[in-house]
């Protein structure tokens, strides 16, 4: 897919969620209160875009040396830079990156930044990806990546002191460039069935960048897997949720079931059922959302007995019953 037939029309459609006026207001109160503001999820996500939303930067307006306003900002998902022309910049609190073209950085969530162009033809997209991408299936599909498991699950659980962002020269890399312009052509296209090819290409990407990532910093993939047990035990949950048992998971890995259930306590401050159903509620809002199977169906799906222990459990965590989730997605799509 060539990109660069949709730039025109996409600088002229994708408007920037910041200049709704109730976000300005709400953007403003937090920088007086804190210095910096949070783009949530939900107000630029829609329809099937729940967990992964790709979009062209603003464009700058004339060329600049630096911006006359640094908007310190976080978001509540992660997020990938791509330079797809030009360059950019990403200023952090204590330091500047300046980005070239094909040049990819992975932000998460917390890191305070602020991210400009400088020249009108500079071309960078946006990818967005939901912390609920990366607390549902998706651990599935990289439960073979260290690398990439690992700064996921480390955010999440902060085993270890977090990483900010992981930056990838990757210009050379003819694998990694065709990838991500596959990945951005078939978001934009919005073709049958392009969510489900979307997610596949970004589990390719990050196959791709963690490759280059250890082979680029001399990484040796033995002290990867030395500090991954818990990555590793959240993985093996994520594939067999539907009737994982902690016997199970104690005999896989060859420890105790309370070695097991204290290291999770501790870096996760959840139980091992507490993270069990994490999953399974987490397939059951992928099924409302893709399938028109009724409660009962989808409980048997995901390892319930009953569809009514499903129904509070579900509204207990996302705050609505499933029925009014999925009106409620198939309002927006």
């Amino acid at each position: 897919m060539d990109l660069n037939q949709y730039l025109q029309a996409e600088y002229k459609r994708a408007a920037h969620i910041l200049f709704d006026p109730k976000v300005k207001e709400k953007r403003q109160l937090q920088l007086d209160q804190q210095g910096f503001y949070t783009i949530p999820f939900d107000g630029i996500s829609k329809g099937l875009d729940r967990d992964i939303v790709i979009l062209l930067h603003g464009k700058t307006c004339k060329r600049m040396h630096k911006p006359k306003q640094i908007l310190w900002h976080n978001h509540d998902y992660f997020e990938m830079v791509y330079v797809y022309r030009g360059g950019c910049f990403n200023q952090f609190q204590d330091a500047v990156i300046q980005l070239h073209q094909g040049d990819i950085l992975l932000l998460n969530p917390t890191i305070i930044h602020h991210l400009y162009t400088t020249e009108e033809n500079d071309c960078v997209f946006n990818i967005m990806l939901s912390k609920s991408l990366f607390e549902g299936s998706m651990w599935q599909l990289l439960s073979d990546n260290k690398l990439m498991s690992n700064f996921f699950v480390n955010y999440f659980y902060q085993m270890n002191k977090t990483k900010d962002y992981m930056y990838f020269d990757s210009f050379q890399n003819h694998q990694i460039q065709d990838t991500i312009t596959s990945m951005i052509g078939e978001y934009l296209s919005k073709k049958p069935g392009y969510h489900k090819v979307v997610q596949s290409y970004l589990v390719i990407l990050f196959a791709y960048l963690s490759r280059q990532y250890i082979e680029t910093n001399h990484i040796d993939q033995n002290n990867l897997g030395q500090n991954s047990l818990l990555p590793d035990i959240i993985a093996y949950i994520a594939q067999n949720y539907k009737s994982v048992t902690l016997t199970e998971v104690q005999d896989h890995f060859n420890y105790s079931s309370g070695h097991i259930s204290r290291l999770m306590k501790q870096h996760t401050g959840k139980t091992f059922s507490e993270i069990v159903h994490n999953f399974k509620l987490d397939h059951a809002k992928e099924l409302l959302q893709t399938t028109n199977l009724d409660m009962t169906e989808i409980a048997e799906q995901i390892g319930f007995n009953d569809s009514n222990y499903l129904n509070k459990v579900f509204k207990k965590r996302f705050g609505v019953a499933p029925s009014q989730y999925r009106k409620g997605m198939q309002n927006e799509s």
